[in-house]
């Protein structure tokens, strides 16, 4: 009985299919076995941990955190303090978007669905979030709030997202 020599492999799944497949690691162009389509191994996204139901519930619960952990934001744009504030937002929003897109990730035909899903939950959340705030008593500091809301998610948030 001689030595067998196994080749070290990845599990991958098929950007063109979303099917999972195993690639040896020596590879560095294959085709999938479910769809045909060829691939390179240096153009694959980096495998990530598999997705569970808690990511969903995690994304779900926290989606509104980056509200309502940075009330006033709008006070930290300038020069000295915006860079400091931007990387604490953005660090405390990395554990919801990686949650969110290890659950988009492992659902690939359902992408737009469930992206739509956590739109839908996020504006639901900041309306009641606005209608139970003791700052929105008055129709004026209502409207204070969402304006300062609104520049929170676009000074910070959606940056944050996009360096995410």
């Amino acid at each position: 009985m001689g030595s067998e020599s196994f080749m070290e492999s990845v599990h991958l799944n098929c950007p063109a299919c979303g099917k999972e497949i195993i690639v040896p690691t020596e590879l560095e162009v294959f085709s999938c076995v479910y769809c045909g389509a060829k691939h390179r191994m240096d153009a694959m996204p980096t495998p990530t941990v598999p997705a569970d139901k808690a990511d969903y519930a995690y994304a779900q619960t926290h989606l509104l955190d980056c509200i309502r952990n940075f009330p006033n934001a709008y006070k930290h744009f300038d020069r000295k303090q915006y860079a400091p504030f931007f990387q604490a937002h953005k660090e405390s929003l990395r554990p919801v978007f990686e949650a969110m897109d290890r659950w988009v990730c492992a659902h690939p035909f359902q992408s737009q669905t469930i992206m739509a899903d956590f739109a839908e939950a996020f504006l639901r959340q900041w309306e009641e979030y606005h209608q139970t705030h003791p700052k929105s008593q008055t129709r004026r500091a209502a409207e204070r709030l969402f304006f300062s809301d609104k520049l929170t998610l676009a000074w910070y948030t959606v940056p944050a997202i996009r360096d995410l």
